[in-house]
């Protein structure tokens, strides 16, 4: 089938307003209408989103407190003395060599030490 540029349906417009008439006035009617009804539809998606929204922060507040509860925890076990008030510290980041070199002296060298540090690999 072979379209050609007659056939495509064009629409045209006017660059003259329309004659005020009632037939064009409820015309006018009907497209208010079915633009109020779209924007009630797209209003209550929206609610609903919305209300999925608050139930999945509530879910997580929810987790975050359990975590936050677990780690002082563990942070109380480990002191021997329970401070839930006290902040989280933060972890230290290590780093280790991803093919360790031998040492030069022929000396078994330190793996923690910062000079054996080649190659460091950042997966995200």
């Amino acid at each position: 089938m072979v379209l050609s540029y007659n056939n495509i349906p064009r629409k045209h417009f006017s660059t003259m307003p329309r004659k005020h008439t009632e037939a064009n006035t409820y015309l006018d009617l009907y497209k208010l209408q079915l633009e109020k009804q779209r924007l009630k539809c797209k209003l209550q998606g929206m609610e609903q989103q919305t209300l999925q929204l608050q139930q999945r922060l509530v879910e997580i507040e929810g987790e975050m407190g359990s975590l936050q509860a677990e780690v002082q925890e563990a942070i109380a076990a480990a002191k021997g003395t329970p401070d839930p008030a006290a902040p989280i510290p933060p972890r230290p980041l290590t780093f280790r060599s991803a093919h360790p070199r031998p040492p030069a002296s022929g000396l078994p060298r330190n793996q923690n030490s910062p000079d054996t540090f080649n190659t460091i690999f950042v997966e995200y």
